[in-house]
């Protein structure tokens, strides 16, 4: 989420700025442990698994209350069922399954890298009382640079040597090459609409509404 109110704050010279973010969610498995080693402890319910990653990163230029800016983003989203997780988490920490236990596997994976250009604009009052108060409009464009999409679906049986797997499985990747098929390419835009509100107190104490 953007708060263009936040991003435009008058300045008196022209300013060039770069601002990262990073976000991670997870409930209740995080994404990390399907793809790193499994730490810390596994603590699972009945239901989907669901972890997302968001990441941004821009350098904009300011004038007064004016910003225009070059961004990044790259989001992905993992959904999981609770056998899936289990047969992760067994595998990871090499823990031992008993024989004829079967599991249910249903994963999903979807994520896109994009980037474009952003234009925001910003209005302060001074009020007579305690706060003041900057409101921002902003306006992005987006341009797709990769997408990803991924699913397993079907089932897998343990065995006293490990595992006999009956799974239907699919992996699209702009950026991989397939045998038999052309490379693929990203063709997708859009456009986002921003407005926000900072509300600043003399005591140092703020609230930033988008």
């Amino acid at each position: 989420m953007v708060n263009p109110a936040t991003r435009t704050l008058p300045a008196e010279n022209l300013a060039v700025t770069f601002s990262s973010q990073i976000f991670e969610a997870n409930d209740y498995t995080s994404m990390r442990h399907f793809s790193d080693d499994w730490r810390g402890a596994y603590t699972p319910r009945e239901g989907k698994n669901l972890g997302v990653s968001f990441a941004r990163a821009d350098v904009s230029a300011r004038e007064a209350s004016w910003s225009v800016g070059y961004f990044y983003r790259h989001d992905i989203l993992l959904e999981s069922n609770r056998d899936t997780t289990d047969l992760v988490y067994a595998n990871k920490i090499v823990a031992p399954v008993p024989v004829g236990k079967n599991y249910d596997i249903n994963l999903e994976m979807n994520g896109f890298e994009a980037h474009g250009v952003r234009l925001d604009k910003a209005v302060s009052w001074q009020t007579q009382r305690a706060w003041n108060a900057t409101v921002g409009v902003g306006a992005s464009l987006l341009k797709g640079q990769r997408t990803r999409m991924g699913q397993a679906h079907g089932n897998a049986l343990s065995t006293a040597t490990g595992y006999t797997y009956d799974l239907n499985m699919t992996d699209a990747d702009s950026n991989k090459t397939y045998p038999f098929m052309p490379l693929g390419e990203v063709s997708s835009t859009g456009y986002a609409l921003d407005l926000g509100i900072r509300l600043q107190w003399q005591d140092g104490k703020r609230l930033d509404l988008a």
